[in-house]
């Protein structure tokens, strides 16, 4: 079963530099990449105690949670959540 609207955050490793992507209705992404490593993350926004949004993060449940992107590669991706994971 494809989610729509889960955003994904691709932080490059050597900068911590992030990129970030949601999925569309088919659950599906595309993102445009410079050459480097990346972790792998999910998103999304709660709130505290005092009801202040906070932005969180986790590792995705299936898929790599690291990925390199050389020049001029194409590199297809597919991860997956566990049901009821997304908050």
């Amino acid at each position: 079963m494809a989610i729509a609207d889960v955003p994904l955050r691709f932080e490059k490793v050597d900068t911590s530099k992030p990129y970030e992507v949601v999925t569309d209705k088919a659950g599906a992404y595309r993102i445009n990449l410079p050459s480097g490593s990346y972790l792998v993350r999910r998103e999304w926004t709660n709130t505290d105690s005092l009801n202040r949004p906070i932005k969180l993060s986790a590792p995705l449940d299936y898929g790599p949670g690291k990925i390199t992107v050389k020049p001029g590669d194409r590199v297809v991706v597919d991860f997956a959540l566990r049901a009821g994971a997304r908050p």
